[in-house]
C-alpha cells in the first residue's frame, strides 16, 4: 500500500510541475536552473522497476547529462505477467536483454523539484519459449517522463507502455497494455556500472 501511494505522489507531483512549467507559475522560473541545480544527480544507481503498482526487476542506471542508461527493463516480470509465473520461471534463464539508453530533455524547475520529458526509443529483447525464440518489442507513448526530488536526491523514471510486439514462432503478435514502468533508485553507488 505504501508503495501505491507513493507512486501516486510521484505521479502527482509531476504533473504540477509540469502544469506549472506551462501556466507560468509562481514556482516556475526557466532561468533558474542553476539555482536548482540538475546535475546533483549525475551517476550510477541501483533500484527496483515496478509495473504499475507490482514489484519487478532490479536494475542499475546510469544518468549523464543527457542520456539514462538501464542495464534492463523488466522482462522476468514482463513475462510472469502475459505467461503466468510457472512458465515465466522456465523462460527466465533464456532471456537475452541489453541497456536501454533514452535521452532526457528538461520540462520545467520548481522549488524542489525538475521535470523531464524521456524520448520514445522501443526495448527489445529475446527469449525461448517451447524451444522456439521469440522476440518482444516495447513501444512506448508520448507521455513518460522522469522527476528529480531535491528532498530525496533521486531521479524517479516513468515509462508508459503503448504496446507489446512479438515475434517468431508464427504469427506477429500485439498486445496493447495499460503499463506503466517506474524506475526506483534506491542507493547511488558510483562504481557499479562501467
Amino acid at each position: 500500500m505504501k508503495h501505491g501511494i507513493h507512486s501516486i505522489v510521484c505521479a502527482v507531483v509531476l504533473v504540477i510541475v509540469c502544469v506549472s512549467c506551462a501556466t507560468g507559475g509562481d514556482d516556475f522560473n526557466p532561468a533558474r536552473p542553476q539555482s536548482n541545480p540538475i546535475q546533483p544527480f549525475f551517476g550510477h544507481y541501483l533500484g527496483k522497476w515496478r509495473i504499475n503498482q507490482d514489484d519487478a526487476d532490479e536494475a542499475a542506471m546510469t544518468v549523464d547529462a543527457t542520456t539514462i542508461d538501464f542495464t534492463n527493463l523488466p522482462c522476468r516480470a514482463i513475462l510472469g505477467k502475459l505467461l503466468g509465473e510457472e512458465k515465466a520461471l522456465e523462460m527466465i534463464p533464456t532471456i537475452e536483454y541489453g541497456h536501454y539508453a533514452i535521452s532526457y530533455s528538461l520540462l520545467g524547475v520548481s522549488a524542489n523539484s525538475n521535470a523531464y520529458e524521456m524520448s520514445r526509443e522501443p526495448y527489445t529483447f529475446s527469449y525461448l519459449q517451447d524451444g522456439v525464440k521469440k522476440t518482444m518489442r516495447i513501444d512506448f507513448r508520448e507521455k513518460s517522463q522522469a522527476g528529480y526530488y531535491s528532498n530525496s536526491d533521486m531521479l524517479v523514471v516513468v515509462l508508459n507502455v503503448d504496446q507489446l510486439t512479438i515475434t517468431g514462432g508464427g504469427e506477429e503478435e500485439v498486445l496493447t497494455k495499460d503499463w506503466t514502468f517506474t524506475f526506483y533508485p534506491n542507493q547511488k553507488n558510483e562504481g557499479y556500472l562501467q
